[in-house]
């Protein structure tokens, strides 16, 4: 079974204050505060308006993080620090990325790590959600503790009833 992710990471205040936001966007709640954007293709699509669709991204390593996704985060970024992470999966075998702006700056990374890292603390999306205030409790990681396995894939997050979320990790 695989793993695929790709989504913004922030405060839930960091939304809050946000000066705009475009209509429409949908962010998932996490815990312990923290919310969520997946990078869905149709969120994608909607971000990208009529603008031709591209395949140059503004940050290396990163496959669904597009020019209009990184200007979102970097416009929020003024409110808080925003991670964008990715990770896919696959038996076992993947890699995770991720990248943290704050007063729309880049303060961490790119990061990116695959799963022959020896460490779960050294990954990359556990950097990022340090970097966006999660602390991590003794028995778990920032990942674990954001539920972040609550699904398999980015799609079932923008699937899922914000007045229902699962309780089970996927």
């Amino acid at each position: 079974m695989g793993y695929a992710l790709q989504a913004l990471v922030t405060a839930d205040a960091t939304v809050q204050n946000a000066d705009s936001m475009p209509p429409g966007i949908e962010w998932r709640e996490l815990e312990c505060g923290f919310v969520m954007l997946p990078m869905t293709e149709d969120l994608l699509t909607f971000l990208r308006g009529e603008e031709e669709e591209t395949r140059e991204f503004p940050l290396e390593g990163f496959w669904k993080l597009s020019p209009q996704a990184y200007q979102l985060a970097l416009s929020l970024s003024a409110k808080g620090p925003v991670a964008y992470v990715e990770a896919e999966f696959f038996g076992g075998v993947g890699g995770q990325s991720g990248v943290v702006w704050n007063a729309q700056n880049i303060i961490l990374g790119p990061i990116h790590t695959t799963d022959g890292d020896d460490s779960k603390n050294v990954t990359a999306i556990n950097q990022v959600l340090r970097a966006v205030g999660v602390e991590r409790e003794a028995e778990q990681d920032e990942f674990v503790l954001m539920r972040l396995d609550r699904h398999a894939n980015t799609q079932d997050w923008a699937d899922e009833d914000p007045e229902y979320p699962s309780d089970e990790p996927w």
